[in-house]
């Protein structure tokens, strides 16, 4: 018997299309994976093998990553590997292990609004490979923090209810404006903006492309969108003025989460601080660096970066333009 015959999945789902596996492949993705799924998750894959939710929420008594009182998921990875998102994939549970550094306690099968910086696991630490995992959140951006969620995956499963219970994207919103508006740049953000002569009005272009950020996605996060790519520009510029070469390692890895994604705010009142509060650095490494230096805007040499005097100029008049 298939344990969710008794299930109602209307409004479960989002889409209606998936690629079902086979045994064969079912039996490859516990090998390559180390751990045996639990029943649960096999007859749920059986009826839909993975894919986007509507009840996506699941309720909780103590905080998460997410919200005060639930966490989210986005999908669920299906069997096999015929898709990068499905558990054996390019974006499967060892890539979070192997290239995001998430502890191996089981098997990564969810992925959250945080951009990959919370993720859903089966969590086979008391049970053991073979047995029943528990469900758990693991929050990179609070070291590798675990939560437990549900004490297997049919109860989570059956607990996941909609967004709209626990909607707060409006206060969230409104929080992010007054944030882009009025919060505390880091002490390096401040040093920075110190640097570069007023006429730039910094401080405010900065707040400004915030707030239009806010304005267009409802929250303030840095991707790959027009607002995010100013953002990243104007954070080097501010960095290597006046044009100055900079080491590309020191720049990503030590100092870029020191401007605007964490930072240390002195005498300011931590929940009224001007961050993101997490970033992916995919987005900063692949999608803006490597894509300015393939356009001619940055220029590397033996691991030093440093932006083409064309592109300050253009740069600069960009930041000029930005209406305040």
């Amino acid at each position: 018997m298939n344990i969710f015959e008794d299930f109602d999945f209307e409004d479960f789902w989002s889409d209606d299309e998936f690629t079902p596996f086979t045994e064969k492949e079912l039996e490859e993705t516990e090998k390559a994976l180390g751990y045996k799924l639990p029943k649960s998750y096999i007859d749920l894959m059986r009826i839909h093998n993975g894919g986007g939710l509507e009840k996506d929420c699941f309720p909780t008594t103590e905080k998460s990553s997410w919200a005060e009182d639930h966490e989210c998921i986005y999908t669920i990875m299906g069997i096999g590997n015929k898709n990068d998102d499905y558990l054996c994939g390019e974006s499967g549970s060892l890539f979070w292990v192997e290239e995001w550094g998430y502890p191996n306690i089981g098997v990564y099968f969810g992925d959250t609004p945080t951009a990959g910086h919370t993720m859903i696991a089966l969590d086979y630490r008391k049970c053991g490979k073979d047995g029943e995992p528990e469900v758990v959140s693991v929050d990179q951006e609070a070291d590798y923090n675990i939560n437990f969620l549900a004490k297997d995956f049919e109860t989570f499963i059956r607990g996941l209810v909609s967004e709209d219970e626990f909607d707060t994207s409006e206060q969230d919103k409104q929080d992010s404006l007054e944030m882009t508006e009025t919060g505390q740049f880091s002490d390096v953000l401040t040093d920075l903006c110190a640097k570069v002569p007023e006429k730039f009005n910094i401080e405010n272009k900065i707040r400004i492309l915030a707030k239009s950020k806010v304005e267009e996605f409802g929250s303030f996060s840095l991707h790959a969108d027009d607002f995010s790519m100013m953002l990243y520009d104007i954070q080097f510029w501010l960095y290597s003025y006046p044009n100055e070469s900079v080491d590309k390692n020191e720049y990503l890895i030590t100092d870029y989460t020191k401007i605007i994604t964490f930072g240390t705010f002195t005498g300011s009142d931590e929940n009224h601080n001007f961050t993101c509060g997490g970033y992916a650095p995919n987005f900063v490494s692949d999608d803006w660096l490597e894509t300015r230096i393939k356009e001619g805007r940055i220029i590397e040499s033996d691991n030093e970066i440093k932006m083409s005097p064309s592109w300050i100029k253009e740069l600069e008049e960009s930041i000029l333009n930005i209406s305040v």
